[in-house]
């Protein structure tokens, strides 16, 4: 009887397939982070952090859409991406085709002969706000080549409506598509509310948020609502403020006992102002019953509330950047 032993192979062929599982392993290893999601406003700045513990990197590259964005070294050279420190990513002036996936791979040396890559993935989502005259076009430069749907949040409603998709085309009546614009020729309050743009994967590329504008005063009241927690009925308004320019919020009444802020990128609230500590914030100034903010800055957007000692809602107030859209061309005053 002849007995076949099992063939594993040559020496040679041995050695080739264990060289093809250690590359195997370290491409999942450098390749199996997960993605960290970036949030920047248009025509802002933001960083794409590589979080790297190297000694000697010797090359970064940085890919968005199958090509390659090129990278300056320092801040000071003429184009709109650069590195920061030793490997992080900085795109400057933030347009809304920036919106996207990017790929950072960074190589380096760790004391020892063989270079080494890092692979990190970023989801970059870009938001804005407008405001826009009734009557007038609204003009949103958002469908990307890789824009999969938009959907629109209206001022009053919790849910999200589809208005496009790449699929069924234009699903809104009032609505236009051309040039990679979504156009309204004649903007209501109807079409006031938040805007998202969707990749194929659900990701949100571009959020903006349209306000209604008016010229005879920047207040406006939507609705008075009831608290969700009782019975108590409070007052909900949307004002825009220009940068640089005052804050002022007439809310401070004689029951009020806290006053909140919740930034546009949180989800938590911060403590401003109470009865029992004061102002907690150093721009913030309390004068007559006027919470003031001399000069508004970007950070200082969100919604404001105001509780009671029960810490019943009395007030909220959304608080947007103004930004003015006429005949479909955004000026940031």
């Amino acid at each position: 009887m002849v007995i076949k032993m099992f063939e594993f192979g040559s020496p040679a062929l041995l050695q080739k397939r264990f060289i093809w599982l250690k590359l195997v392993l370290f491409l999942s290893f450098v390749s199996g982070s997960s993605t960290v999601s970036v949030t920047g406003k248009k025509g802002g700045s933001v960083t794409l952090p590589c979080e790297v513990e190297a000694k000697e990197i010797f090359r970064i590259s940085l890919n968005s859409r199958s090509k390659t964005i090129p990278v300056c070294q320092t801040e000071e050279c003429s184009g709109r991406v650069f590195k920061q420190g030793s490997c992080d990513i900085v795109i400057k002036d933030l347009i809304f085709t920036d919106a996207g996936k990017y790929i950072l791979r960074v190589f380096y040396h760790n004391d020892q002969p063989e270079p080494k890559q890092k692979i990190r993935e970023y989801q970059l989502h870009i938001h804005d706000d407008i405001a826009v005259k009734t009557g007038e076009e609204l003009k949103l430069d958002v469908l990307l080549p890789n824009a999969d749907k938009v959907q629109h949040q209206s001022t009053r409603g919790t849910e999200w409506v589809e208005d496009w998709g790449t699929t069924d085309g234009v699903q809104n009546k009032r609505m236009a598509i051309s040039d990679g614009n979504l156009i309204i020729s004649a903007f209501t309050a109807n079409d006031a509310g938040t805007y998202r743009i969707l990749d194929s994967e659900r990701n949100i590329l571009i959020t903006v948020t349209v306000t209604e504008f008016s010229t005879e005063s920047k207040k406006k009241t939507d609705s008075t609502d009831k608290d969700k927690t009782g019975d108590m009925e409070y007052q909900v308004h949307e004002i825009s403020v220009k940068i640089g320019e005052e804050l002022k919020l007439d809310v401070l009444l004689p029951n009020a006992d806290k006053l909140q802020h919740q930034s546009r990128r949180s989800t938590g609230w911060k403590e401003d102002w109470s009865r029992t500590n004061g102002v907690q914030s150093e721009r913030i100034t309390i004068r007559d019953g006027n919470l003031t903010i001399n000069e508004f800055m970007d950070s200082d957007a969100g919604t404001y509330r105001v509780l009671d000692s029960e810490g019943g809602i009395m007030i909220t107030v959304t608080v947007t950047v103004l930004n003015i859209q006429i005949n479909g061309n955004t000026i940031r005053p």
